[in-house]
């Protein structure tokens, strides 16, 4: 294990998985804003705005798995559920991106001399090339 975690620790691919991640989970939140945006809009765009039963539900399930979520303005029926989907996913991936940051920060010390990033063992800083004692930063 820690031989797997000092791998992912060497360079900044922990940190770029973790950029791709929250940033897969903000293009979801503007996609699902996108598709919101276009159902409200399809509704009075060429089609019977109840869908193709002539009901309520049937636009509903038209455009949602989550009927529940929604509300109306006048005829127009506005269905959120895939917004809020996608806002959780983003809040719960950033406090689990938070959460390794933080144990990522304890693993490493900060150079006194150039602030950089350095494992506690170390007794050269890799970027700047000062000499520190082990265990200080």
């Amino acid at each position: 294990m820690r031989a797997w975690l000092a791998f992912l620790t060497r360079g900044r691919l922990l940190e770029l998985a973790l950029a791709v991640a929250l940033g897969s989970a903000a293009v979801a939140i503007a996609e699902s804003i996108s598709d919101t945006a276009t159902s409200v809009l399809a509704q009075h765009v060429g089609r019977d705005p109840t869908g193709e039963d002539g009901t309520v539900e049937g636009l509903l399930n038209l455009f949602s798995s989550q009927p529940y979520l929604n509300f109306s303005v006048g005829d127009t029926i506005v269905v959120y559920g895939a917004i809020l989907s996608a806002l959780l996913t983003l809040a719960l991936l950033a406090l689990f991106a938070a959460a390794v940051v933080r144990q990522l920060d304890r693993m490493l010390g900060r150079c006194p001399f150039c602030a950089s990033r350095i494992p506690h063992e170390s007794t050269h800083c890799a970027y700047c090339g000062s000499t520190v004692a082990p265990g200080e930063p």
